[in-house]
């Protein structure tokens, strides 16, 4: 009998004006790594952006691919698209990987659920298991989702995709996996105290709030999808498939009285939400105030 190949990694990561930040990221990555050859790095570079030019990125399985400049969220989605790993990882260039061995972490993760419905994440020693903030998942449920990242411009794609698993969760099983011991130091500039580099001023830190709230129903229905899955092709009880179709805009109402979220989650968010509200108009006035996510 052939021993079956073992899983792949894609690494999705968007760039733009770091190359320093990148190559560290990068460097760190294949040291830590049990075996690069499996491992896929896709860059998505801006048109516009000439700084990684004649750079060599360190890995053998590379795909570069130039566009218009876009958010994180469209981004990382044609990076995806072209992408050719068996478990997809959004990473990021601010960060440092200190754990051998991560990918072989990886693919534990992915050959523990046949099914390959499960989110996970490492430790990336700032949100930790709050938020996964370098989320991997597998290219089945990749296509399942398509396009399983929405259009965000920088914030929320991580707590997009948190709460999709934990609407499943709260359907029918948790298929989320927080690898402590995996550690990608996120070297954000609230932890470093650093000033923001121009790509971060550059965002409108609170532009993805709206966004977030209208999309819940999307969520919703990727949820219930799933459910069927785990639940072997059967209907969460008390839930029907039919009124999502239309995916709606929705409100703040609806994420407050949503029935596919835990409702102290649902409470607990809406007041994180509001106070994002409360801080953009803060912002407005004063620039100079650090409220980002």
């Amino acid at each position: 009998m052939i021993k079956p190949a073992k899983p792949t990694v894609s690494v999705i990561l968007p760039t733009r004006k770091r190359k320093d930040l990148l190559l560290r990221f990068l460097d760190s990555l294949k040291d830590a790594c049990a075996e690069p050859e499996l491992v896929e790095i896709v860059l998505f570079i801006d048109n516009d952006d000439d700084s990684y030019d004649g750079l060599s990125f360190g890995f053998d399985n590379l795909n570069i691919l130039r566009g218009p400049r876009e958010g994180m969220g469209i981004a990382s989605q044609k990076a995806i698209d072209i992408s050719n790993g068996d478990i997809i990882f959004l990473a990021n260039d601010d960060s440092v990987v200190e754990t051998y061995g991560w990918d072989e972490a990886f693919r534990g993760v992915h050959m523990s659920y046949p099914d390959r419905i499960y989110l996970g994440s490492p430790n990336d020693m700032y949100k930790n298991e709050k938020v996964p903030v370098f989320p991997f998942f597998s290219r089945r449920l990749a296509k399942m989702l398509h396009p399983i990242i929405p259009d965000y411009k920088g914030a929320f794609i991580d707590s997009h995709l948190q709460e999709i698993f934990i609407s499943l969760e709260h359907l029918s099983e948790c298929r989320t996996c927080f690898l402590d011991e995996v550690r990608f130091r996120h070297l954000h500039y609230r932890v470093t105290k650093e000033q923001p580099d121009q790509t971060y001023r550059e965002r409108d830190r609170f532009g993805d709030d709206r966004k977030f709230i209208q999309l819940l129903h999307l969520r919703e229905n990727h949820a219930l999808q799933l459910s069927r899955i785990v639940l072997g092709g059967k209907k969460c009880d008390g839930f029907s498939d039919g009124y999502l179709a239309a995916l709606r805009p929705a409100s703040s109402v609806d994420y407050l009285t949503s029935r596919y979220l835990p409702i102290g989650y649902r409470v607990k968010y809406f007041l994180y939400l509001q106070a994002r509200r409360a801080a953009a108009v803060l912002y407005s006035k004063n620039p100079n105030i650090n409220a980002s996510k």
